[in-house]
């Protein structure tokens, strides 16, 4: 059962990292580039292609970084912890707690219009 611990503590680690950097990295490209894309919406042309296709990029790289990241693998990671707990382990409390700070964390990052 030890394994399955540490398995959920690596993988609670990925959700809080896959959080952060979707706050730090992704969601500010994403609200950049839909504002260009917003300023050079009634313009048209070959700029105003680019920047949505811009846009989309990141509005899906920001979807599957908030799917994956810290719901699949904190979810995984709360469903291992919690049978770390059951199974006596003080150490199924560390990824149990990640698990939750990385969907805590996308909770911030969810664009308003989802």
């Amino acid at each position: 059962m030890k394994v399955l611990v540490i398995i959920a503590i690596v993988l609670g680690a990925g959700a809080v990292a896959t959080g952060v950097y979707s706050l730090v990295e992704t969601y500010p490209n994403y609200q950049s580039s839909r504002a260009r894309y917003e300023s050079a919406s009634g313009r048209g042309g070959r700029l105003a292609d680019l920047d949505y296709s811009l846009y989309r990029a990141y509005e899906e790289a920001l979807k599957s970084q908030i799917v994956v990241g810290p719901w699949f693998c904190g979810g995984l990671a709360l469903i291992f912890g919690i049978i770390g707990v059951i199974k006596k382990r003080k150490l199924g409390f560390v990824p149990i707690a990640l698990s939750l700070c990385g969907v805590v964390i996308s909770l911030f990052v969810q664009p308003a219009h989802w």
